[in-house]
């Protein structure tokens, strides 16, 4: 982690903003993502010895690693402009992708699921069907809230 956030430190020294670097490694991820089928890599506008080299990369990297990370970018960009501390921002994005592989990791773990199957199945909560919270004694919910 600390490596991320001193590249990222020297990165910003020289002039490079934040929003530039979030942009570039998402940019970097979706090539990737893009790669893990080598009929796609020709979408890539990059020389064909890059074009290589991602093919090669892109095999050795989890698609739901891929995914979640370009999820944590996008996020992270989309929220940039809005932020009071950008810097922070950006290093807490890098945080998240320093341990994404252990998250996922333990999230496959529990349950016996797969990575794989962790990716497929993936759902956004359906805000739609939960339930609003109900108190049955109302007296004992003013006085908590008191």
């Amino acid at each position: 982690m600390s490596s991320a956030l001193l590249l990222f430190d020297e990165i910003n020294q020289k002039g490079f903003e934040g929003d530039l670097v979030l942009n570039g490694f998402a940019d970097f991820i979706r090539n990737l993502l893009v790669c893990r089928d080598e009929k796609a890599a020709i979408l890539l506008e990059v020389v064909e010895s890059f074009r290589e080299r991602y093919v090669e990369t892109a095999k050795k990297t989890s698609p739901a690693l891929l995914i979640s990370a370009l999820n944590i970018l996008s996020q992270a960009e989309l929220n940039y402009k809005g932020a009071r501390n950008k810097r922070l921002h950006v290093e807490m994005a890098l945080i998240k992708l320093c341990y994404l592989q252990q998250a996922l990791e333990l999230t496959a773990g529990d349950g016996g699921l797969s990575k794989k199957k962790i990716a497929e199945t993936a759902r956004p909560v359906s805000f739609r069907n939960l339930q609003p919270l109900s108190f049955t004694e109302p007296k004992k919910a003013r006085a908590v809230l008191s």
